[in-house]
């Protein structure tokens, strides 16, 4: 082999180039990964920003549903009125649920951590306590137990 001057490659000139190539590729592997992970991480963040919003305004999930499924189902106007009426009317019928389990719900968790906590030793009572405020974190709660 030569190089540009026609003059012979030695064989370190050969381990350098061929040093550097693997270099390229190490790079180009490192920074597609970095951006694979970057990208799930957003993604997996978005989402779950979303789930957040949704569970915090609950009253909302009426209007957000109706226009997804006009689109998904290609509904006419008339379909439309009619699904949101639906839609909201079962909405309703579900928080009445919803405000009735949540409660009873929260009573038997509430059971559950003290009649465990009995069971554990201090350190296992600590670790305890943490899992459950992370549980009930995830909660949903009813509209009386919301922060204004």
């Amino acid at each position: 082999m030569t190089d540009s001057t026609n003059q012979p490659l030695s064989t370190d000139s050969l381990a350098v180039s061929s040093s550097r190539h693997r270099l390229k590729w190490v790079l180009l592997v490192v920074i597609f990964g970095a951006g694979v992970a970057v990208g799930a991480a957003g993604s997996a963040m978005l989402i779950r920003q979303r789930i957040a919003s949704v569970l915090s305004q609950p009253e909302q999930i009426p209007d957000r549903v109706v226009p997804l499924l006009r689109r998904r189902l290609s509904l006419t106007d008339e379909q439309t009125k009619q699904v949101a009426a639906i839609v909201h009317r079962r909405y309703t019928a579900l928080e009445e649920l919803r405000s009735e389990f949540t409660p009873r719900a929260a009573t038997e968790l509430r059971l559950l951590r003290t009649e465990v906590d009995a069971v554990l030793s201090s350190d296992q009572k600590q670790r305890w306590a943490i899992w459950c405020e992370r549980v009930e974190e995830h909660l949903p709660s009813t509209p009386a137990q919301k922060p204004d």
